[in-house]
């Protein structure tokens, strides 16, 4: 025992803590040699980017004609390591195109959209700019409706309509149009819900349901335009009922849209 303390005065407090603080030093993690030795984790991937949305209508002129067209095949033409697979719009014209991992925020997306009976129509977007994209297909020369006329150029068309079979008198509706243009960013309400687009909350005419009667029902519908992107406001998105007049308020945070506002009329 007094041959080992003796080396220990020997050597000395100091030099055995200089040997443990080297030691310590040498595992630590900020040197070069331990760097070599113990090399830091690769960083995580970034997250991906948001993917490509949008809505795809018929185009015309009027707004009230701009219908969402359904089985519309969206498909990255120029880069299709950038995109997933080909997606096809829904019932409301929606697509949603999810971007591949690696794809870069500023990278170039060139979209090729195919319908059945409508011009192929080419478009450009860019990759991470989280806007949401409308876009127009016209109807192919076979698929122009008997009473239209083309433009000169036929990049365009105009149609007449007559107009729907007599409604009982006891069915009233109202059409009306909720103005607006998409992707532009929010700077004041109204809002978009996610409050990132510029919106536009229109309350309908008043819908009468005569002298007498009251509405015993109420409906609103979006009938053209983005209408995956408009909300009614109403409480529990219906019109109230049990008046005379009846009324819908609806905002829109796309292109303009147009709903109709419709109604059973009847005694109280």
């Amino acid at each position: 025992m007094t041959r080992k303390w003796g080396l220990f005065n020997a050597i000395g407090v100091p030099v055995i803590a200089a040997l443990i603080g080297a030691g310590s030093t040498l595992l630590s993690t900020d040197n070069p040699i331990s760097r070599m030795i113990f090399p830091p984790p690769p960083p995580p991937p970034p997250p991906p980017l948001a993917p490509i949305q949008g809505e795809v209508m018929l185009s015309d002129v009027q707004p009230g004609n701009r219908k969402p067209l359904q089985g519309v095949q969206i498909v990255d033409t120029d880069n299709p390591e950038l995109a997933m697979e080909p997606v096809v719009t829904d019932v409301n014209g929606y697509f949603l195109l999810k971007l591949k991992p690696g794809v870069k925020s500023g990278q170039s997306v060139f979209l090729q959209l195919t319908g059945k009976g409508y011009q192929i129509a080419t478009t450009h977007t860019t990759a991470g700019d989280d806007v949401l994209y409308t876009y127009y297909l016209w109807p192919s020369v076979a698929n122009l409706p008997e009473n239209a006329s083309l433009s000169p150029g036929m990049s365009a068309y105009s149609a007449r309509f007559v107009k729907v079979a007599y409604a009982p008198p006891d069915n009233r509706s109202e059409t009306f149009q909720i103005p607006n243009r998409g992707s532009v960013r929010c700077q004041a309400d109204p809002c978009s819900p996610d409050h990132k687009w510029k919106a536009n909350i229109v309350t309908s005419p008043p819908l009468d349901a005569g002298a007498g009667n009251v509405f015993l029902s109420g409906h609103a519908q979006c009938i053209a335009g983005p209408c995956a992107w408009t909300h009614i406001e109403n409480p529990n998105g219906t019109p109230s009922t049990g008046q005379r007049f009846m009324t819908v308020k609806v905002r829109n945070w796309s292109d303009t849209a147009t709903y109709r506002l419709s109604g059973l009329a009847g005694r109280p």
